[in-house]
């Protein structure tokens, strides 16, 4: 079936490259019929190629400035963290307070990555 499929569509693209409407596409209507379909895919190619390096671009930024507000609202949580250490340095509490830093400290870290890597 798939023959038939494309024994059509080359009948249908020889009947659209008869310029001269004489009912036959000669050799010369077909290469200037193809010529023009393959200039026309590149202008459609570049066109895509420049649509899809703007849209990366972007959700590039997009990707930035979320990050960046995650980054910022992270570094506002670890200073409000450091503001509350406990005093006694062995006490469970402080041991609490040391994962829970650590753990944020390695958010931001990760964050600071991404960031660097877009």
């Amino acid at each position: 079936m798939e023959c038939v499929s494309w024994a059509f569509s080359i009948i249908h693209l020889e009947a659209s490259f008869d310029f001269n409407g004489d009912g036959h596409t000669d050799v010369f209507e077909a290469g200037l019929g193809f010529a023009m379909m393959q200039e026309t895919l590149k202008e459609a190619e570049r066109a895509d190629s420049a649509n899809a390096f703007s849209l990366d671009s972007d959700l590039d930024c997009f990707e930035t400035d979320e990050l960046q507000m995650d980054l910022d609202e992270l570094n506002d949580q670890l200073l409000e963290l450091d503001l509350d250490e406990p005093a006694d340095h062995f006490s469970r509490a402080h041991e609490r307070w040391e994962e829970r830093r650590g753990a944020l400290a390695d958010r931001i870290w990760e964050i600071e990555d991404q960031l660097f890597g877009l």
